[in-house]
């Protein structure tokens, strides 16, 4: 099932999710997973490390790639020159916490303090971006657009999360 049809699906007294829920929902998962993480780091488990390096990886493409292709032209449309500058901030983020996803990716066959510290960064990144992203932009996108747009928007971004490569641009891989 899609998500646009499991949108549809939901009950009407069930609220259409926005693209803040959305956004929120990932960030949460990702600090879910770096929480995870740190334990099997402290343990010393390989094995769990190196799946869950994978998982983060994957979290941070796919939803790099929807914030570029729907999130990020939405923003820079509805908060016009204030809207093109928070996206180039993002951008640059984005491409940091994806250098580091694919660093950890190089690493984590082998584990160890390499593939934590370089993990460890990423969520010193990831977590100050989020905080930017959370209390700034989406706060002033919230303020303007529409409901309807923010409902819009999310179904494009979940959609764009479900189309989009699994491999980096090649600006940011570099």
């Amino acid at each position: 099932m899609t998500t646009a049809a499991m949108i549809k699906s939901l009950p009407k007294d069930i609220p259409v999710p926005t693209m803040a829920d959305f956004l929120m929902g990932d960030h949460v998962d990702t600090i879910v997973l770096l929480k995870h993480f740190e334990k099997a780091s402290a343990s010393g488990d390989k094995q769990l490390m190196e799946t869950l390096t994978d998982a983060i990886a994957m979290v941070c493409r796919l939803h790099s790639q929807a914030e570029m292709d729907v999130l990020y032209p939405f923003v820079e449309k509805s908060l016009g020159s204030e809207g093109k500058q928070k996206v180039k901030e993002s951008l640059e983020e984005h491409t940091n916490v994806e250098q580091e996803a694919l660093q950890a990716l190089e690493l984590r066959k082998s584990g160890g303090n390499d593939l934590a510290s370089i993990l460890s960064k990423l969520n010193k990144e990831f977590t100050e971006h989020l905080l930017k992203e959370e209390n700034d932009m989406m706060m002033k996108l919230l303020n303007a657009a529409s409901e309807a747009d923010m409902a819009d928007i999310a179904l494009q971004f979940q959609q764009a999360k479900e189309s989009a490569p699994l491999d980096p641009p090649s600006e940011m891989a570099a």
